[in-house]
C-alpha cells in the first residue's frame, strides 16, 4: 500500500486514518487535508506502515500545530522519539 488518506468529520473535530507510507510525495496530500480540517484534528496512525523524514517532519508539524496522535505502531512511535531527540540535541 502506498499511501491513503481517509477523513472524517464530525462538528468541529476530524478524524484523519492515515495509512501506508507516509513520504516525500505524500507529505503534501496530508498538509492540505490537515488545514481544510476543523478546529480539532485526530491523527489516527494505526494504519501507518513507514514514515520518512519528511514524513517524520510533518507529523511533528501537525503535532505541534494542535493535531493528536493516536494508534501508532511502536516503530513509529520510535522514529518520533528519535527524530524528537535529535531536534532537542541541537
Amino acid at each position: 500500500m502506498n499511501f491513503r488518506l481517509t477523513t472524517q468529520t464530525d462538528g468541529p473535530a476530524t478524524k484523519m486514518r492515515v495509512e501506508g507510507r507516509l513520504d516525500i510525495e505524500s507529505v503534501p496530500g496530508l498538509r492540505r487535508e490537515f488545514e481544510s480540517a476543523g478546529d480539532t484534528v485526530q491523527l489516527d496512525l494505526s494504519g501507518l506502515i513507514s514514515a520518512d523524514a519528511d514524513g517524520v517532519r510533518e507529523l511533528q508539524e501537525l503535532t505541534a500545530r494542535g493535531a493528536k496522535l493516536c494508534g501508532a505502531s511502536a516503530y513509529i512511535r520510535q522514529l518520533l522519539d528519535e527524530a524528537s531527540d535529535m531536534a532537542t540535541e541541537t
